[in-house]
């Protein structure tokens, strides 16, 4: 074996000669799955799919909750060079067949729990409480790191918002995982004593780095499954019985704790650092938060688009940072092999205090989306500040400023109408798309707002035929997930235009606000 890992299963391989018996999956106290126990498991997982015809390069689709044999699956897929993708299995049914239709994968693993039908899809349905029935007859033996899997060979594929009314895949390789993984491990000083938790879904990208930070580095993992993540109350004791180290979510979930005051000066008792990323984190919230529970654990504000593998900076919050409670905290510079560039809307380097559209380069920059030709050339782009060699780098339709005094970067709006809410990034064209077909809407509108750390979305619709909100809200429920579904629809004959004849956003965002 190298010393330089091939893939990421390379670097696994060497972290379970380390330590097969250290920790890997932490469920309770009593129930632990260790490395190497996880490594046999994927080793029985990668045997089954062989046998089911799995080659390099085909795609898995993993529509399960969170339980060992999922993460065993991730890391079988890893093996194999098997590209995999995470689904919801609360999505709604046109959601996942436009997901399965965009990535056409060989197999489907598919919860009994969540039984759904998916015609011309070969589907193995698991019984998430008798999770190794079917693949007790494989060997356990592990298998030797496949040097066909290289670098540039796709390791996931993690779906974002679309503005053509449909999500789209945003495709990582091994090599922006092995470049994530060294950084996450100098960042944060990761060692195996670390214990991390999983509070984010499998199929958002912030559980990019609960797992690939964690298990990657020889780290714990804890996973927090959706029942748990519904009590507030649980989630804080099981951070704090299973002596959990390190912490990420997106702002909102800390705020909601804030909220119903289950944090305390005493709360994330063997926590070192809290990480936070997926959204802005209004100052006025994290000042409080910063005064429970600073010095004794660090608090992280980290930012990174999907198709960047999920962090690209990273800033620790001090008390210098609450001078004035307007806006979000910084953004910081960019994590070790990234870089910045901000372009003005000429196309130049932007000034100190100048907005422009940041754009982002190095080996974390991914692959490009799935079977998007024309998505991936506008997004992942030659950059045009170099024009003797090519340097691609991902323009991430985010607008930023660097501070003339500090030189800190600040997050200032989007270009397009993209926004974040609940820590997904969400196209708000593809809420319009789906209010639109709807039969009797003819017209629609989704705004979005952010007020005292709480965001919403309000969608305005025109309609002549005396629609119910309660019926548009179960209609659009049926192709949105939840976290996409408006908090509040509001019905009209008409929408307002402006001079020009459009519909006047400006009007309706001031009046529903």
């Amino acid at each position: 074996m190298s010393v330089y890992p091939h893939n990421v299963y390379d670097l696994f391989r060497k972290v379970i000669e380390a330590g097969p018996d250290h920790a890997a999956l932490v469920w309770s106290e009593r129930e632990v799955v260790t490395f190497g126990e996880l490594d046999r498991l994927s080793s029985k997982i990668a045997s089954y799919l062989q046998q089911e015809g799995i080659h390099k390069g085909d795609r898995i689709c993993l529509r399960l909750e969170k339980c060992t044999l999922t993460y065993a699956l991730i890391v079988a897929c890893l093996k194999l060079g098997a590209p995999y993708f995470v689904v919801d299995p609360s999505n709604p049914v046109a959601r996942v067949f436009h997901m399965l239709g965009k990535c056409k994968p060989s197999l489907v693993f598919s919860a009994m729990e969540t039984p759904l039908d998916l015609p011309g899809y070969r589907v193995v349905v698991v019984d998430q409480k008798d999770q190794f029935g079917a693949i007790q007859d494989f060997r356990d033996d592990s298998l030797e790191a496949n040097t066909e899997v290289v670098g540039t060979d796709a390791a996931y594929i993690m779906f974002t918002s679309g503005s053509t009314g449909f999500p789209k895949g945003a495709v990582m390789s091994h090599a922006n995982l092995l470049n994530f993984v060294q950084w996450a491990k100098a960042e944060f000083s990761v060692t195996t004593n670390d214990i991390f938790t999983n509070v984010n879904p499998l199929f958002f990208d912030n559980s990019v780095f609960d797992f690939y930070a964690s298990i990657m580095n020889g780290a714990s993992l804890v996973p927090f499954d959706a029942a748990t993540m519904r009590d507030p109350y649980a989630v804080l004791q099981r951070i704090d019985e299973l002596r959990c180290t390190i912490y990420f979510s997106v702002p909102s979930l800390l705020i909601y704790f804030q909220t119903l005051k289950t944090i305390t000066p005493t709360s994330f008792a063997h926590v070192r650092s809290i990480i936070f990323g997926g959204e802005g984190y209004p100052k006025v919230k994290l000042k409080d938060l910063f005064d429970s529970l600073s010095p004794r654990v660090e608090l992280v504000n980290v930012y990174g688009p999907t198709e960047c593998t999920c962090i690209c900076s990273a800033y620790r919050i001090s008390a210098a940072d609450f001078k004035t409670l307007a806006g979000y905290p910084p953004l910081g510079g960019p994590i070790a092999n990234f870089s910045f560039t901000i372009l003005n809307e000429a196309g130049e380097p932007a000034a100190p205090d100048e907005a422009g559209e940041l754009l982002l380069g190095g080996p974390c920059v991914g692959l490009g989306y799935f079977d998007e030709t024309e998505l991936t050339e506008n997004a992942f782009r030659q950059n045009p500040l170099r024009k003797k060699y090519h340097e691609r780098v991902y323009a991430t339709g985010d607008l930023v400023l660097r501070a003339k005094d500090d030189g800190k970067v600040h997050f200032v709006g989007r270009k397009d109408s993209q926004i974040k809410h609940q820590g997904y990034r969400i196209e708000l064209e593809e809420i319009e798309h789906a209010l639109r077909r709807i039969a009797g809407i003819d017209e629609a509108v989704a705004l979005h707002y952010q007020k005292d750390g709480f965001s919403t979305i309000v969608a305005i619709v025109a309609s002549q035929r005396g629609l119910e909100t309660g019926a548009v809200r179960q209609e659009v429920s049926a192709t949105l997930p939840a976290y996409m579904v408006p908090s509040r629809i509001e019905l009209l004959e008409r929408l307002p235009k402006n001079a020009n004849g459009k519909i006047d956003r400006t009007l309706l965002k001031s009046t529903y606000s």
